[in-house]
């Protein structure tokens, strides 16, 4: 976990300074959806750029996986799984923010894929349980469900991308990373570990 945090609290403060250079789109990474779900993504799609590398509506393909420092100590192992999570990885990098499912509800859980997006640097938009509300760092993310529709997220999505200081606030938590009972929880419980 403190391997993680450090991970998650340098690389990532380097990332989200690099507003300017990202690029206004959402990268989505899921390779199961059901009807709901890939109907509630297409309506993103018309309002904001979805990039998916899933195989759930994929438009995108993952971009060269870079054997950096970071991607080595997160996934040490050479089997294709790791190699898929830094492929996800390096894609997320580009993104402004990445959308999150969640599926489980059990309690005191969270999947990995909000701890990806997170060391990716973009902006979870989490589309799950009310658990991250719970775990996750206060306002570091934006909850898709209190949107109330899929078009009414890309909106507000576009805003954030247009206001530099309105989207560093959700990585501020950053300066406190490790501080707080609550992030150190949520990565003691994530799948990534």
């Amino acid at each position: 976990v403190d391997v993680w945090l450090g991970i998650v609290s340098n690389a990532t403060t380097a990332d989200s300074k690099k507003h300017g250079k990202k690029k206004v789109t959402v990268s989505f990474f899921e390779d199961d959806c059901d009807a709901a779900l890939r109907a509630y993504v297409q309506q993103l799609m018309q309002v904001v750029q979805v990039a998916s590398y899933g195989s759930c509506l994929r438009n995108a393909d993952h971009p060269a996986v870079k054997k950096d420092a970071e991607a080595r100590r997160l996934h040490s192992r050479a089997d294709p799984e790791h190699k898929l999570q830094e492929a996800r990885l390096q894609a997320a990098r580009g993104s402004m923010f990445c959308l999150v499912v969640d599926r489980m509800d059990a309690v005191n859980f969270l999947s990995q894929s909000l701890s990806m997006a997170f060391a990716a640097g973009c902006v979870p938009v989490y589309y799950g349980t009310g658990q991250a509300n719970m775990m996750a760092p206060h306002h570091s993310f934006v909850n898709a469900h209190a949107l109330q529709s899929a078009r009414r997220l890309g909106s507000s999505l576009r805003s954030l991308a247009a206001d530099g200081a309105a989207y560093s606030k959700f990585h501020e938590w950053r300066q406190y990373v490790g501080k707080s009972v609550n992030y150190r929880d949520y990565l003691e419980n994530s799948l990534f570990f």
